[in-house]
């Protein structure tokens, strides 16, 4: 496997989309009633269904990246918030599941979505399949 630009572009593009609505948020609001999940499951489907369109990857690939830009997201708050309060984080793996689990389902969907639509129209790319 190669990385190319569209893949550190994808990344980037995750990490991004999940630190903006992630990172201004206090960690006692988002344990209070935000729903941080939700959206982070809109941004994964969109994440997806665009690089679904845009790149001729196998759709793991692309799942994988943007899970991987999400998880990036989450270390590097559970970093900055553990070195000010050592404890604000004991529970960090699960939060890394979590994430996991809401960025890959969003991804597979949007991709999923994407690639039907592409079949649809008789536009599929064969890497894709």
């Amino acid at each position: 496997m190669t990385w190319t630009r569209q893949r550190t572009a994808l990344f980037a593009c995750a990490l991004i989309g999940a630190a903006l609505p992630y990172w201004p948020i206090s960690y006692q609001a988002l344990n209070s009633n935000y729903p941080i999940f939700t959206t982070w499951f809109c941004i994964a489907v969109l994440l997806g269904a665009g690089s679904g369109f845009q790149l001729a990857e196998r759709k793991r690939v692309l799942v994988l990246l943007i899970m991987a830009g999400f998880e990036a997201a989450v270390i590097l708050r559970v970093i900055v918030e553990v070195t000010r309060d050592p404890t604000s984080h004991n529970l960090w793996p699960l939060e890394l599941v979590f994430d996991g689990v809401v960025a890959g389902g969003g991804a597979l969907i949007g991709v999923v979505i994407a690639r039907l639509v592409q079949r649809v129209a008789g536009k599929g790319t064969q890497r894709g399949r």
